[in-house]
């Protein structure tokens, strides 16, 4: 017997007697809530119509100051071709008048969105906070922490006033707290510019089964307080914080104890039992919980080198099968491609103390909706085959595949969507529902080229020169050449049905530069039949790396 061998015959001897208590200790400790006025103020923002008025009172050298210093010897090229690299820089401020609204994030009005400037992506480390006080509804926060946030949504607003920001009240004073919680994240809605992609694409991970953040919206103006100007920088989108306190909410208090993670690298790999190695993995609280770090290192361990037999045995116990059905319909149905399965990012992996099993929860979802495309044209997104919801090869989900209980899992979840959350109906009365929301905001705070890249991003504005899998043009691009929203979800539906009816193909994207690869062998990519077919991993692959990602995504 193999060294290996006996490692997961020890495993699975572990993982039994942990998951029996942990299975008692889970009746035992249902989720915690907040205090009864704090969760429904918060419910008012995230499930109701109430919009944030926040104002924000500091200096023009506080607001240059929160801009990072880029290293120029990150990347390739001077200063001259790499705006990004240059020394620390006003960060746009010019005098301004009175109200003056600010420039969309990254282009001039009517010029459509931009595409991420070249460069390094920002790292969360390398953004500053400063002091400022923050007015949110007439609530006064003393200094309050306040710094930028993001990856190309930072990038693509360097001729904005107009950032990504986070707000942490308690940054330098200690206890401060607004309703309840200590930190807001505040989208610019890159790429989106009605505001309402992450809203409709929480939604159905939520609906798949997935805790996924709260999502809401403000207003924000900046008051410099030197120079007695203000400027109005208009809608954002209000991302609840996932950390400590977000997870106790979603899994009880005794998730406190767990360990969260924010991979941002290609692939997991086993790292041996030294739980300090495992700080890569961008480790967002639990990092002291030395057993619960190892409780990842061994589901690396199995999905890697276990053999199929053990691995289709233990893998159970060591990560929730059903929310990760869930995670790969929800994705598969928004076709977000800028995700664990795609672009290797933006998602958190949990460590759940009550059963030590893995959970992979979603986040950034603002390029759902084929908002993130890979290179792929907007007619092959749309048809993106349902047989396999991955992009980049994951030996996790390839594994998966192969057994025919989660490929049935899987399709159930899908199923359930497709009856409920992910029908026209329901997401055209959501649409029509934010809309009446969000579109005062913009009306009342942009130019009238905002307004019509708002509407243009909901119901496109001209033919696209593709056709749509039923051979009729569609109105299909939105401003920037992102899919507008209605389109793209009726042309999705409209495929995922026929690929589960048997009458349509599914397209199968893979990782190479040179955009989509379709597979066209027979019977291959036809729905999730009951019909013998051959194993996923035998499809043929062409390795490359994909291009750079486009996320906003950075904490």
């Amino acid at each position: 017997m193999s060294n290996t061998l006996r490692w997961f015959i020890a495993l699975s001897i572990a993982v039994t007697g942990l998951l029996g208590a942990a299975l008692s200790a889970q009746e035992a400790d249902p989720p915690v809530s907040e205090g009864v006025d704090d969760a429904a103020y918060w419910t008012s923002v995230f499930r109701g119509e109430t919009v944030l008025r926040i104002d924000v009172y500091l200096t023009q050298d506080k607001w240059n100051t929160m801009e990072p210093d880029r290293p120029q010897s990150r990347g390739r090229g001077g200063p001259e071709g790499r705006p990004d690299q240059a020394p620390r820089r006003p960060n746009g401020v010019v005098p301004q008048i009175e109200n003056q609204q600010a420039t969309p994030p990254g282009h001039e009005p009517g010029q459509g969105i931009p595409p991420a400037m070249p460069g390094p992506m920002p790292d969360a480390s390398e953004y500053e906070y400063v002091p400022a006080k923050v007015v949110i509804n007439g609530e006064v926060l003393e200094r309050a922490g306040l710094r930028f946030k993001g990856n190309s949504s930072y990038r693509s607003s360097a001729r904005s006033m107009k950032r990504p920001l986070k707000i942490d009240t308690n940054k330098f004073v200690d206890g401060q707290e607004f309703h309840g919680r200590t930190k807001l994240n505040l989208s610019i809605s890159f790429k989106d510019p009605a505001y309402i992609r992450e809203k409709l694409g929480y939604g159905v991970y939520r609906a798949a089964g997935l805790p996924s953040p709260g999502v809401g919206w403000s207003t924000v103006t900046l008051h410099f307080e030197d120079t007695e100007q203000k400027q109005v920088l208009g809608p954002y989108v209000v991302i609840e914080q996932v950390d400590k306190a977000y997870m106790e909410r979603k899994f009880g208090e005794e998730a406190g104890n767990g360990v969260l993670f924010k991979p941002e690298i290609p692939e997991w790999r086993y790292l041996g039992e030294n739980p300090s190695a495992y700080a890569r993995y961008d480790i967002k609280f639990g990092a002291k919980n030395q057993d619960m770090v190892l409780r990842f290192a061994q589901l690396i361990r199995l999905i890697n080198e276990a053999p199929d037999d053990v691995f289709r045995t233990q893998i159970g116990s060591m990560i929730d099968l059903d929310m990760l059905a869930g995670y790969l319909a929800a994705t598969s149905l928004l076709v977000n491609l800028d995700s664990y399965i795609g672009m290797i990012h933006n998602y958190y992996i949990f460590i759940d103390p009550r059963d030590g099993r893995a959970r992979l929860l979603p986040w950034d979802v603002n390029e759902a909706f084929g908002g993130f495309g890979l290179g792929a044209p907007n007619h092959v997104l749309v048809n993106w085959s349902i047989q396999r919801p991955w992009v980049q090869e994951r030996p996790l989900l390839k594994r998966l595949f192969e057994m025919a209980e989660f490929r049935e899992r899987y399709r159930d979840k899908i199923k359930s969507l497709m009856a409920g959350a992910f029908t026209k109906p329901r997401l055209e009365a959501l649409i029509d529902k934010y809309m009446k929301v969000i579109a005062p905001l913009v009306q009342n705070t942009q130019g009238p080229a905002e307004v019509q890249e708002m509407h243009q991003s909901i119901a496109g504005n001209r033919l696209a020169p593709d056709q749509a899998p039923n051979g009729r043009p569609q109105r299909s691009r939105g401003a920037g050449g992102v899919p507008a929203l209605i389109p793209f979800i009726m042309a999705r539906i409209d495929s995922v049905q026929a690929q589960f009816d048997g009458t349509r193909t599914g397209e199968i994207i893979s990782e190479r530069l040179r955009g989509p690869k379709r597979d066209r062998r027979p019977g291959r990519g036809r729905g999730l039949s009951e019909q013998p077919r051959p194993p996923l991993e035998n499809q043929p692959a062409e390795p490359a790396t994909p291009g750079p990602s486009e996320s906003g995504g950075a904490e």
